[in-house]
């Protein structure tokens, strides 16, 4: 398989928990030098305009792919049928996430890295131009069904005009989920419909708070586990 995997990393041991959920034949590469919040659109610009590979994976460190060949079934199916990018609306599907559902969240995301840097170089794009990019009324005629929950169109965060972006000019496949009774935890599912991916969020305070620790560790074990049913 041709795709290289890229993590915003700020904590090692979860870093490594993640990277063996993977492969061993896949490269896995740590950025470290993104740690805070705005730099998280620098970081997707950093991993498209660098892609060692023409297709990539975002995977962040609390995101555990426990079903690879569910991914595998992903990614060809992205191949196939011309998307370009996708992930989990930022809006609209998760509780705590209320943004524009065109645009994604980066906990997890495949990229046409090859595809995105050419449509940035072809149009003569910046990279701070893209990022002023928002909501247009016409993208409402494209809005997936799975979208029930509470959503707006405000560019909240840093890496909110890159995705309106890629919205307006590529092809995104919207991945569905499955919120657990904590309104927090996400299983995010693949094309059959079913649990690929657990991602517990606020890795950021795995060192320092004590209960995120216990959680996230909890639910890295259920990862695990279902990982061992999944033949490889």
């Amino acid at each position: 398989m041709n795709i290289t995997v890229y993590s915003r990393s700020n904590e090692d041991a979860l870093f490594e928990q993640m990277k063996a959920f993977i492969p061993a034949g896949i490269k896995v590469l740590k950025c470290e030098q993104f740690h805070d919040w705005q730099h998280a659109a620098d970081y997707l610009h950093y991993i498209i305009d660098y892609a060692e590979t023409d297709w990539i994976a975002n995977i962040d460190i609390d995101c555990f792919v426990f079903d690879w060949p569910g991914f595998t079934r992903l990614l060809e199916y992205l191949q196939q049928n011309g998307y370009d990018y996708c992930g989990m609306p930022d809006g609209g599907v998760h509780p705590g996430r209320s943004w524009s559902w065109c645009t994604m969240n980066p906990f997890f995301n495949i990229f046409n890295a090859a595809k995105i840097k050419a449509m940035r170089q072809v149009h003569g794009l910046s990279w701070e131009v893209i990022g002023k990019e928002g909501y247009r009324p016409e993208f409402e005629e494209r809005r997936p069904a799975m979208i029930k929950g509470p959503y707006n169109h405000i560019a909240g965060e840093p890496f909110h005009g890159f995705f309106f972006w890629l919205f307006r000019m590529a092809k995104g496949y919207f991945m569905n989920a499955r919120i657990l009774d904590d309104e927090l935890t996400t299983y995010l599912h693949g094309i059959d419909g079913e649990d690929i991916i657990l991602h517990t969020w606020y890795s950021r305070l795995y060192s320092s708070d004590k209960r995120t620790k216990l959680r996230i560790d909890r639910y890295l074990k259920e990862a695990q586990n279902k990982k061992a049913l999944c033949k490889l």
